[in-house]
């Protein structure tokens, strides 16, 4: 229970995500299970993945399986009832086979065929343009809901493209303070583990800078990558190419990559002067060669 007296229970989601990115995750979590004194609820996609194995005997597993066409239909038909709607039967039956066992695409189904729409999410574009021209908060939220866009990522699209759309210096400046007023919330996420703070840093972001303008712009604005996600691609290829020469070169040579790595000024000299040969006897890709032959041209590697 919390200070309130209300019980409390934690749900922890999709934890085969934390094993690839977390390696001191599962073990700290399994810890915790033997510590804890509230219901903990964990999903995983593969419960039997060798890397959950410490936590499987701490755990009591539960298969949650696809629901079957019959109970979907049966669960389809005593909505129809409850809310008075006239459906054929065979339609329900229908929705209930090519759905599978999701209820939510059944539910999703079911509402096109009474109503002929359904909740289309919108892209990236589509979400800045109609969040940037909104005249209320209650617009520029319905966009950012409306979307599969993760708050980070909008924030990142917003930040680069604020300039782009706004024209006036005040309205420019008064959008930034916002969105560093939300990038604060997040901080204190962060470092307090309280989501509660999602929903300042949601509001100051989306609302604030949609109506840090005075009127709409009507123009037709191009929004632009964020360059800070540009920057991380290219600098996460450049990283993945300068280890995969230096395992091919280490191999040749017999030396550690990270070796390889602290001479690579040398081994850049001497591909840019036999190219050929050393292409043939480290079996390096024209990409490679291209990319060690301009690590001469650089001063700093990353």
């Amino acid at each position: 229970q919390d200070l309130f007296g209300k019980k409390r229970i934690v749900l922890i989601d999709d934890i085969d995500a934390m094993t690839g990115k977390d390696r001191g995750g599962i073990s700290a979590l399994s810890k915790m299970l033997q510590k804890a004194k509230i219901p903990i609820i964990i999903t995983a996609n593969d419960a039997w993945d060798r890397k959950l194995s410490p936590i499987r005997n701490e755990v009591i597993l539960l298969e949650m399986k696809a629901v079957s066409s019959s109970s979907l239909y049966e669960f389809l038909k005593k909505i129809a009832l409850k809310e008075n709607l006239k459906v054929d039967d065979e339609k329900l039956r229908e929705i209930a086979r090519k759905t599978q066992g999701d209820v939510r695409a059944a539910l999703n189904d079911l509402e096109v065929m009474l109503t002929g729409y359904r909740d289309k999410k919108i892209n990236i574009f589509e979400v800045l343009a109609k969040i940037f021209k909104a005249s209320s908060l209650k617009e520029a939220k319905s966009a950012y809901l409306s979307s599969d866009v993760d708050l980070d990522t909008l924030k990142l699209w917003m930040a680069e493209n604020i300039i782009n759309e706004y024209e006036k210096n005040y309205e420019i400046a008064e959008a930034y303070n916002y969105l560093s007023k939300a990038d604060i919330f997040d901080g204190r996420i962060l470092k307090r583990q309280y989501w509660g703070f999602l929903r300042y840093s949601s509001i100051l972001l989306v609302g604030g800078i949609a109506l840090a303008k005075v009127s709409k712009y009507r123009k037709f604005t191009r929004y632009k990558f964020p360059s800070y996600l540009k920057e991380m691609a290219n600098s996460s290829k450049r990283r993945g190419m300068l280890n995969s020469i230096c395992k091919k070169i280490g191999k040749k040579i017999h030396e550690s990559p990270s070796t390889v790595r602290e001479n690579i000024a040398f081994y850049s000299m001497l591909v840019e002067r036999e190219e050929e040969k050393a292409k043939f006897y480290y079996k390096l890709s024209d990409e490679e060669i291209k990319f060690i032959k301009s690590l001469n041209k650089i001063k700093k590697i990353m």
